[in-house]
């Protein structure tokens, strides 16, 4: 069954609701952990400091490379690399990704995620080891880092407890906390 497509920039809170995981769950966690390595393996054997998978204007730049700058065919073959090498437990998963005549894009949201932490913007994950920064490169064989605390559910005009009509206040997540 394929779920619907979801925006590359979406959060992977967003993603793995979207595939029917739960970020807290550790055997989800070790199948996300398990994609996450996948698409490693072929980033790095298909497009880390590869230039002819660059787009024309980036030909001379030096990696690491954003995934913005990968040609759309380079980054579709890596997509498709890592749905046909998927292990029996990860490829249900990129099964839910097949959209008629897209590239998988549950495939295609692991590798964008993959770039984006590879390419140096993101400091603050590449120093922390928080589920939920996304550290890929401390991938290991072990069990991954506990989860943070599940983001605050949607909430619909009715919801609230009784502070204001329909008002659900805003979570903190430094505090893990809903603050009025």
């Amino acid at each position: 069954m394929s779920a619907s497509p979801l925006v590359q920039s979406s959060s992977k809170w967003q993603f793995l609701m979207r595939i029917g995981l739960d970020g807290c769950n550790r055997d989800h966690q070790a199948l996300y952990w398990t994609m996450k390595s996948e698409a490693i393996r072929v980033y790095d054997a298909q497009l880390q400091g590869n230039c002819s998978a660059l787009k024309h204007q980036y030909a001379r730049e030096r990696p690491p490379f954003s995934a913005n700058q990968f040609s759309e065919e380079a980054f579709i073959n890596a997509v498709r690399t890592i749905v046909r090498n998927a292990c029996p437990q990860t490829r249900v998963l990129y099964d839910q990704g097949v959209v008629q005549g897209q590239p998988n894009w549950v495939a295609r949201w692991i590798l964008y995620h993959v770039c984006r932490y590879r390419d140096g913007r993101n400091k603050k994950a590449a120093r922390s080891k928080n589920f939920h920064d996304d550290d890929d490169d401390k991938i290991t064989g072990g069990p991954p880092p506990p989860p943070p605390p599940p983001p605050p559910p949607s909430a619909g005009p009715a919801a609230g407890n009784g502070k204001g009509r329909g008002h659900t206040g805003v979570y903190d997540p430094v505090r893990n906390e809903r603050r009025w």
